[in-house]
């Protein structure tokens, strides 16, 4: 599977609205860039009529991918995406269908006996926790449609509301070519670390914050000056989605990330369809 990349959120400037959202924290902090420091709170979440909402975007788009960045959903929630045109949600332009947020990963025979999942072959909550939850909800083809309605069933979600951070809609963008092999994926420690006297360390211990690295050499004169734009458009504020391989489902987690770019992307002339520019990608961290 090729990477896909999006860099422009369609839920910018969207209207929302439909089930039941706290007051304090509204169905428009979707789109607050703080993210996590300033969700959208459905308070009441074992009533699924409240825990929907409905998405206008400005204009009708392309639409490729919805992700929900920085929830709470428990290991056993579910949801439900349908997209719609002028028609209305009556006329949907997909097939909605309720979806497991941590379907199964892995093969039983991969994992060791009487593990906790291994009847289900989904990862532990300790391997979920180490990271921030992200959800991808990607579709084959990009659906023309204006409005988006997502459905959430967590009734059992230990917190007892359930918090999501930000949604980004995108029509994501794969170049012919894929990234060149050495991708690579590393960790930028923020631990801050003091020394007593005697040599003692002291650390104050942070996440540490993944960062992809990759090098594109193949991409026609289109492609080189649309990753370009990319920088010209996000800078280092906006929020950029990179997924290595969304059927890599046993490494999404670990592997897709909203970021920000920390050098903005320049283009290297060649011939026609050996154009090169690369990406730095860093973790946004909320």
């Amino acid at each position: 599977m090729k990477g896909k990349l999006a860099n422009i959120n369609l839920a910018e400037g969207a209207g929302f609205s439909n089930g039941t959202w706290a007051a304090a924290l509204p169905l428009s902090n979707l789109t607050d860039l703080r993210m996590w420091g300033a969700p959208a709170r459905c308070e009441d979440p074992t009533d699924l009529a409240k825990s929907k909402l409905d998405v206008t975007l400005t204009r009708s788009a392309a639409v490729s991918m919805v992700a929900i960045l920085y929830h709470n959903l428990s290991i056993n929630a579910k949801v439900r995406i349908t997209l719609a045109g002028s028609a209305g949600f009556a006329s949907p332009a997909n097939s909605p269908v309720w979806e497991s947020i941590w379907p199964r990963m892995f093969p039983s025979t991969s994992l060791p006996w009487r593990t906790s999942s291994w009847w289900t072959g989904r990862p532990d909550l300790s391997d979920i926790d180490l990271y921030p939850r992200h959800l991808w909800l990607p579709f084959d083809d990009a659906l023309l449609a204006n409005q988006i309605r997502i459905e959430i069933d967590d009734t059992g979600n230990p917190d007892g509301f359930i918090d999501l951070g930000f949604l980004f809609v995108a029509e994501t963008f794969s170049p012919q070519w894929n990234f060149d092999f050495g991708r690579s994926l590393s960790l930028s420690n923020r631990d801050l670390i003091d020394e007593t006297p005697s040599g003692r360390r002291i650390i104050n211990q942070r996440a540490a914050r993944r960062v992809h690295s990759l090098d594109y050499s193949n991409l026609s004169n289109a492609e080189v000056m649309r990753i370009f734009d990319m920088g010209k458009h996000n800078g280092s504020a906006k929020p950029i989605l990179f997924i290595p391989d969304q059927d890599d489902r046993p490494n999404l987690y670990r592997e897709a990330f909203p970021a920000s770019l920390i050098d903005l992307p320049g283009a290297g002339f060649g011939l026609a369809t050996l154009n090169a520019t690369t990406l730095k990608l860093e973790e946004i961290l909320a």
